[in-house]
């Protein structure tokens, strides 16, 4: 296969899973938001406090779905990346990214262990 179809393939796949991500996070966000603690219901604060507060038992199921699968394509987009980085990329960008992508796959399989405690 010809390397520049890879390379756009990829390319195109990360953006998109990024905008997909992006989507799902504050789709998660937007409905998380309104089931924080009173102090936590300014945006700014509840940007911060969002990670650990989208487990609390009062947020909806659906939040903390669509949290799950902002993670599963931020994974996707990251080894997109790095496939772009494997085919043209110099071989540091490679072990860069392929090292980005392993951190990811860890916190989406640890947000996917909390995701399944609360079902």
């Amino acid at each position: 296969m010809d390397p520049n179809v890879v390379f756009f393939v990829s390319v195109f796949g990360a953006i998109l899973s990024l905008v997909v991500s992006g989507y799902y996070y504050y789709a998660a966000f937007d409905q998380a938001r309104l089931r924080f603690p009173a102090p936590l219901q300014e945006e700014l604060a509840a940007r911060f406090a969002f990670d650990t507060f989208i487990w609390a038992e009062s947020v909806p199921a659906s939040a903390r779905r669509d949290y799950l699968r902002s993670h599963v394509y931020t994974c996707v987009a990251f080894v997109s990346i790095l496939a772009a980085a494997i085919e043209q990329g110099p071989p540091i960008a490679a072990l860069l990214f392929g090292t980005i992508s392993l951190i990811a796959v860890v916190a989406t399989l640890r947000c996917w262990s909390k995701y399944r405690r609360r079902l």
